[in-house]
This record gives C-alpha cells, sequence and structure tokens, in this order.
C-alpha cells in the first residue's frame, strides 16, 4: 500500500486504522512528509510507524500510539497530545513547543535536540528519555515522572522550567523565576465624623451667629 492510501485509511477513523492494522501487523507503515495539520489522530495505533518530517502542527493526537515510531524533524508543536504513548519513539530535532503531553509517556525515547519550550509535561513519563540539548525553556514539568538530575544536565532550561520536586535547576540555567505579587491600591476613604464631633459642630455653627451679632453691637456703641 501507497503512502498516499495509508493516508487515506489513517484519516477514516480510529476503529477502521486500528483494525486495518490488526489485519496488516507486517505493513510497513510510511507516513513521511505527510500533512496532518490539525487533523485528528486520536487513539490511532502508529506504532512502529515512519513520522520523519511529518507535519502535525495543531492536531488532535490525544491518546494517540507513537509507541517506537521515527519522529524525527517532525512538528507536533501546538498538538493535544495528552495521554499519547511515545516510548521508544525516536524524535530527535522534532518541534513539540506549546504542545500538551499531560500523562504523555516518552519512557526510553529519544528526545535528543527537541524543541519541548513552553510544552505542559505535567505528569508524563520521562524514564529512561534522552533530553541532550532539548530545549525546555517556559515548560512545565512539574509532576513529571522518572526524571533525573543527569537527564535535565543535558537538557537546555533557563528559569522560566518548572521542575517535580527531587530534581535540581542546573546552575548554568541561572536562578529560579520568583513571582512577586503586586499590591493593590486601596482608594483612602475619609473617616466618618463621631457622634461627639457632630453635637459640638452644632454648638459652634448655633452660637457664631450671638457672637457675630454681639461683635456688631459693641462696635455701634
Amino acid at each position: 500500500m501507497s503512502n498516499s492510501q495509508q493516508y487515506n485509511v489513517l484519516m477514516e477513523s480510529a476503529k477502521v486504522w486500528n483494525e486495518w492494522r490488526e489485519l496488516y501487523p507486517e505493513t510497513k507503515i510510511d507516513l513521511t512528509g505527510a500533512d496532518l495539520r490539525g487533523e485528528t489522530v486520536e487513539k490511532r495505533n502508529l506504532s512502529e510507524a515512519d513520522l520523519s518530517r511529518a507535519n502535525i502542527h495543531k492536531a488532535n493526537a490525544v491518546a494517540a500510539n507513537f509507541s517506537r515510531a521515527v519522529l524525527k524533524l517532525a512538528d507536533l508543536s501546538a498538538t493535544n497530545a495528552e495521554k499519547a504513548n511515545f516510548s521508544g519513539a525516536d524524535l530527535t530535532h522534532a518541534n513539540l513547543s506549546e504542545s500538551r503531553f499531560s500523562g504523555a509517556s516518552f519512557e526510553s525515547s529519544n528526545l535528543t535536540g527537541v524543541d519541548l519550550s513552553k510544552a505542559n509535561l505535567r505528569g508524563a513519563n520521562l524514564f529512561g528519555a534522552k533530553l541532550a540539548r532539548a530545549n525546555l525553556k517556559h515548560s512545565q514539568l512539574a509532576e513529571a515522572r522518572g526524571l533525573t538530575q543527569a537527564q535535565l544536565d543535558q537538557a537546555i532550561g533557563d528559569r522560566t522550567t518548572l521542575l517535580p520536586p527531587g530534581v535540581k535547576r542546573p546552575t548554568s540555567w541561572g536562578p529560579a523565576r520568583v513571582s512577586v505579587a503586586r499590591k493593590k491600591k486601596t482608594p483612602t476613604r475619609k473617616k466618618a465624623p463621631t457622634r461627639a464631633v457632630k453635637k459640638v459642630a452644632k454648638k459652634v455653627v448655633k452660637k457664631a451667629p450671638k457672637k457675630a451679632a454681639g461683635r456688631a453691637t459693641a462696635r455701634k456703641k
């Protein structure tokens, strides 16, 4: 089956694609350079598929199976791949920036030189993943599992990278960002006069005309 024919089956539905793969388990999936921008590959079995240089920008890849797939130089930026399986996949120099990978598995995957800037990896499994020269700037790694200090030391990050407990920020990344909450200016309100002040004010107002009249008669004399 040609590349275009496989693409057409892939676009049918997850059920049709997965059943077709079960019928022809020995067929090599060749989707190199495929244009999957904005498409849905949710829950598709793409294990061991060749997706080198594929454009998967802004696609829906939730719970898709990319295990042992080849995704070299692929564009998965701004893609929703939550709970997807990338275990054992080769993502060398792929663009994964601004994507959602919450709960995804990258166990034993090759993430050498990938761009994971501004990506959400909360709860992702990074056990045994290669992160050499991976760009982790502005990425969310809180609650990521299997992340070791040795992996981080080989990656590229900065003070905006959010890390899980148990690992330290490499000194080359600079200090952690400290967010300072700005105090809101509250408008000053004038205090209302007390009852005692009001009574004194009334007495002054009542006595004032009498005093003025007394001064006037004294001047005439």
